[in-house]
């Protein structure tokens, strides 16, 4: 096996990669045109000699269908949201596009494919494995953090959390502002963000903001 990113640095999962002791490679496309991104890819699909390539989101299509077909490599693509497909017409008009000449979609929920469905691509083509946890992963072990507000008064707060990276698609600001309007008319009202990403440092700023 062989762990492809799309830019360089390559990320975490390199670093998972090399303890598991499979190459990663970094397609670095952020300083490349999308013609030098196949290109790239191909010669790792054919000097690795990979029999399945599988991809997660339908932005990685655009590079990774043309290197596959050129390579003759079967292709599998996971889809965990429907934010950028719906957002982006061009997108989805590609995936729709794409999809004969993928061998499988796999969809993280139901509703999800669905949403597959609506644009015209056919039940047969999906497959939904859904999102699995294992919860004893995450079961605490008595030591608990303490939350990140202290309650002077004794009143029990009404505390509402969101789990999810901190993106575009997952939209805080949005759920800050309304937090922030909340909070004026109920002063007991918590919210806890649990999560990371490329917006922490906006998040955190409009949190200091409201």
């Amino acid at each position: 096996g062989v762990v492809a990113g799309r830019y360089d640095p390559p990320g975490e999962l390199a670093d998972v990669a090399k303890a598991l002791g499979l190459p990663s490679v970094a397609l670095r496309a952020e300083t490349r045109s999308r013609l030098a991104g196949i290109h790239e890819l191909l010669k790792l699909l054919r000097r690795e000699q990979v029999t399945l390539l599988h991809i997660q989101a339908a932005w990685l299509l655009p590079y990774a269908l043309p290197a596959a077909w050129l390579a003759r490599v079967p292709m599998v693509y996971t889809e965990h949201a429907s934010h950028s497909l719906a957002t982006m017409p061009k997108l989805r008009l590609f995936t729709r596009c794409a999809a004969p000449f993928i061998r499988n979609i796999v969809c993280v929920s139901p509703q999800l494919a669905d949403f597959f469905q609506t644009m015209g691509i056919a039940a047969r083509r999906l497959t939904v494995i859904p999102n699995g946890v294992n919860l004893s992963d995450f079961t605490p072990d008595g030591s608990v953090q303490a939350l990140p507000w202290s309650e002077a008064s004794g009143a029990k707060p009404f505390v509402f959390g969101t789990v999810g990276r901190l993106t575009e698609a997952k939209d805080h600001a949005v759920l800050l502002q309304a937090f922030a309007r909340l909070s004026e008319r109920h002063p007991r009202a918590r919210l806890l963000l649990v999560g990371d990403g490329e917006l922490r440092r906006e998040t955190e700023m409009l949190v200091h903001e409201l």
